[in-house]
């Protein structure tokens, strides 16, 4: 009970993390793209430049951790379909935001760092190097799996752009698109209870470890698609940016 009164009374901690680019570069021409990030590896050790600071964390535990997170999706219609007729790239557009369990470390390497805000590629479904997070990885109506992840939330944006026919003529059906597609989602979870993170074996001094950013067990990710009607081309693709606001409680 009395860890419990010191608890309630502590503190809250919050680390801000602005204009994420959710999506790295693209190399290559594609109709969807998935990418994850671990939720809990981007708070910082309270040590160094971060010692005594509001926006780190004190120890290898931390309680009540709310995430809230706003992105914004941004596509150039315009320069997709110029003055072409490219009535393929023409339709619905998605935007899928999940948060996932999972007991993958899910990472290259398999080591997390304390601080670390890095997107990775999901890589390709049922190819050696796949978690096995997807039944269908088809951004259109994607399907998880259940065995190897859990959906802790989800949430969708769709947006089909307004279209007008530059010439009445059914030899040029050329369809222009109007303006900029802007998508904005606001999402907030609360992770409820304490939280326990790995110690790195490799760093620090022994016995005395260092902590790594992945928890203990259960992990949690950010899991993010877009799906498009069909193939972009990498200066076509979908931008998409994330603020994230984390408030803690450590121990």
């Amino acid at each position: 009970m009395a860890r419990r009164v010191a608890l309630n009374l502590s503190e809250s901690k919050r680390l801000s993390v602005i204009n994420q680019v959710v999506f790295p570069a693209p190399s290559a021409t594609l109709a969807r793209r998935w990418v994850f990030r671990p939720v809990f590896s981007a708070l910082p050790v309270a040590t160094d430049v971060a010692a005594g600071s509001s926006y780190a964390l004190v120890g290898n535990e931390v309680v009540d951790l709310m995430t809230k997170a706003k992105f914004v999706f941004r596509l150039d219609y315009n320069t997709i379909v110029g003055g072409l007729n490219h009535t393929l790239t023409y339709g619905t557009y998605f935007f899928h935001v999940y948060l996932v369990a999972s007991n993958d470390l899910a990472a290259p390497g398999n080591l997390i760092l304390p601080g670390s805000t890095t997107w990775y590629q999901y890589p390709e479904p049922y190819t050696t190097s796949d978690y096995g997070w997807f039944l269908n990885p088809d951004g259109h109506k994607p399907t998880l799996n259940g065995n190897n992840c859990r959906v802790v939330r989800k949430w969708t944006k769709k947006f089909t752009p307004d279209v007008q026919y530059a010439y009445q003529n059914a030899a040029e059906d050329t369809r222009l698109g109007l303006g900029q597609i802007i998508m904005n989602l606001n999402v907030k979870h609360r992770f409820k209870g304490k939280r326990t993170y790995e110690d790195d074996p490799s760093g620090g001094g022994e016995p005395n470890f260092n902590r790594t950013g992945s928890l203990r067990g259960t992990n949690y990710f950010w899991l993010c698609g877009w799906q498009a009607p069909s193939d972009l081309g990498a200066g076509s693709q979908p931008r998409v940016y994330m603020d994230e606001f984390l408030y803690f409680k450590d121990p």
